[in-house]
């Protein structure tokens, strides 16, 4: 319980500089997905991307959907 406060206290304090972070480091792992030969290791980054992606929303909806019961 005091761990899941302790994070969202600090999602709300840096939530402006969270958002932008993670679409850079999305940016940042494409540009390497696509300069990579190795095709096994573009689609591994590109998986890791979405699932991380993925996780990082449904907690924000379910969060939000929390919020308003």
């Amino acid at each position: 319980m005091q761990t899941t406060t302790k994070l969202k206290t600090f999602y709300q304090r840096n939530e402006r500089y969270l958002i932008p972070l993670v679409l850079l480091l999305g940016v940042l792992i494409d540009f390497i997905t696509f300069r990579t030969i190795n095709i096994n290791s573009a689609f591994l980054l590109l998986a890791l991307h979405w699932i991380t992606a993925g996780i990082a929303i449904t907690l924000l909806l379910f969060r939000g959907s929390q919020k308003t019961t």
